[in-house]
């Protein structure tokens, strides 16, 4: 993603403690929170990771940024981008998944803003859904069983 964005002359910006990216910028969250336009989430879910995208880092966001997570639903406190949405810290929310992705969807925060038309995109989370994702899987699972 890192690398799409610098073909459209973004300035990247990267929070990982576990990559090393010379070509860009590594930074701590609180300056990704100060310093961006876009946030867009790619990690996977733990301990550490769970609600990084909390209220706390919210009200640290000083230029209304979009944010955008392709990754797991939990890494974000739905309740606190509802409200950094309304009260203007954040400019809208694009996901592909929500916080409880087998539970009660009605009952999610991102959902009933979506219909209440707040600037929030929900996407089917089905990106691993192409021929070429389940036939992968597929194989894998098959080699798995059958050593």
């Amino acid at each position: 993603m890192a690398k799409y964005c610098q073909v459209f002359g973004m300035r990247v910006l990267i929070c990982d403690p576990h990559q090393s990216a010379p070509e860009f910028q590594l930074v701590d969250l609180a300056t990704i929170a100060k310093e961006s336009d876009v946030i867009s989430l790619h990690v996977h879910v733990a301990d550490d990771t769970r609600h990084m995208i909390s209220a706390e880092f919210i009200s640290k966001t000083t230029k209304q940024p979009y944010l955008i997570n392709t990754a797991r639903g939990e890494l974000v406190d739905e309740k606190a981008v509802i409200e950094g949405i309304t009260s203007g810290k954040l400019a809208g929310y694009g996901a592909d998944g929500i916080e409880d992705e087998f539970g009660n969807r009605d009952s999610s925060p991102i959902i009933q803003a979506a219909r209440k038309g707040l600037n929030v995109i929900i996407a089917p989370h089905t990106g691993g859904m192409t021929w070429e994702g389940q036939q992968r899987a597929f194989m894998w699972a098959a080699k798995k069983f059958h050593g």
